[in-house]
């Protein structure tokens, strides 16, 4: 940990501060609705045109279509389009290798058309729940839902590894599969890495139908067994969401974030170099405290958002190993996801504000 803030504050006064360019890129195309959570605040009105912003959660409703171009500033050219029920967590930070951009696929199914432009270092990498995806100008498709996904490529190769999303560790490299033309790659919740022949014929195509049908058989089998699939995320889910508020309270009781915050509020951010260099250790200190209680609840949440809408009324009364009936499990868990919600929010929005103050230097950057 000491090499880590060291390695941290050694970048730092060998690099000015820069306050970090906040824009990723722009909405491009949308058909439907569709929402972006925004440091705690949730954007409603996203048309042609909405700034897509570091740290931003983008999320499309039902029958929503949704395309964001890269800014030139993001150091990559191209687009990410988001499909119906979407959520895409919207990331970059400065590496030393140079900037990194991270999608974030939560659930939902996005396709990738990108290429690096010229003379930059920048990287590109789509992270699902269980899968990391190295990207090299290319092409491709992604699917995640429950623990797995399955990924095409229409031109190009997208290299995907099996990823814990709990460590944020990568498996060793050979454990992982190119995905090219011709060749699917689904990975499991498990780690296991499959391949297949993807279908002759036209690709879109081809990819719709396989997606509809690949996240159809995954959604029968939770339908088909809600409690054993409820059971893998109980004793997390109680377990961790009751170390939430403490977390939180962290958080928002720090006197450095709150003057971020406040500054924040009027569109500023007017620390001096010598201000972070002094302030930003406290904000980093209470930030990795916090860390495993709220990437545990926020993982279980994600999850739980996806299987608790798909649980059948006819279940509702049968008991889960914790003693609970389905129904006063999901009740309790109505009940306190919202808190884990704003959590989840105060913890994004304090990682924005340091990286606007530390030329884009995550305050995790010694645990990716």
């Amino acid at each position: 940990m000491k090499k880590m803030w060291s390695a941290c504050f050694i970048l730092l006064w060998v690099c000015p501060l820069i306050l970090w360019a906040q824009t990723i890129g722009s909405v491009e195309f949308i058909l439907g609705k569709a929402e972006i959570s925004r440091e705690g605040r949730t954007l409603n009105r996203v048309d042609i045109g909405t700034a897509i912003e570091n740290l931003d959660t983008v999320m499309t409703g039902p029958d929503c279509q949704l395309v964001i171009a890269f800014a030139p500033s993001s150091g990559i050219s191209g687009s990410i389009a988001l499909e119906s029920g979407t959520r895409l967590v919207v990331r970059q930070e400065q590496l030393s290798s140079g900037k990194n951009n991270d999608f974030q696929l939560v659930t939902g199914s996005v396709g990738v058309k990108v290429k690096r432009l010229a003379g930059t270092k920048s990287g590109v990498q789509v992270r699902s729940p269980t899968a990391i995806l190295g990207v090299r100008g290319t092409e491709f498709n992604v699917i995640s839902f429950n623990g797995s996904a399955l990924i095409g490529c229409k031109e190009g190769e997208v290299f995907c590894s099996p990823y814990s999303e709990l460590t944020s560790q990568r498996a060793a490299l050979d454990s992982g599969r190119s995905s090219i033309p011709g060749r699917l790659i689904e990975i499991l919740e498990s780690g296991s890495v499959q391949e297949a022949q993807f279908p002759e014929g036209e690709y879109d195509e081809q990819w719709e139908s396989l997606a509809q049908n690949w996240k159809s058989f995954h959604v029968s089998l939770i339908v088909n067994n809600p409690v054993s699939f409820l059971d893998q995320f109980v004793p997390q889910w109680n377990q961790y969401s009751s170390r939430l508020d403490s977390a939180a309270k962290r958080l928002s009781s720090n006197p450095v974030l709150a003057k971020w915050f406040e500054e924040a509020k009027k569109g500023k951010v007017s620390d001096s170099y010598a201000d972070f260099v002094k302030d930003g250790p406290r904000v980093m200190s209470d930030m990795i405290a916090v860390r495993p209680d709220m990437v545990m609840s926020i993982m279980v949440w994600h999850r739980l958002e996806e299987l608790v809408p798909l649980v059948p009324q006819s279940e509702m009364n049968q008991k889960l190993s914790s003693g609970q009936t389905v129904r006063a499990f999901i009740d309790s868990y109505r009940r306190s996801s919202d808190s884990v919600r704003e959590a989840a929010s105060l913890f994004t929005a304090a990682e924005k504000q340091y990286m606007l103050r530390s030329g884009g230097m995550s305050p995790f950057a010694g645990f990716n």
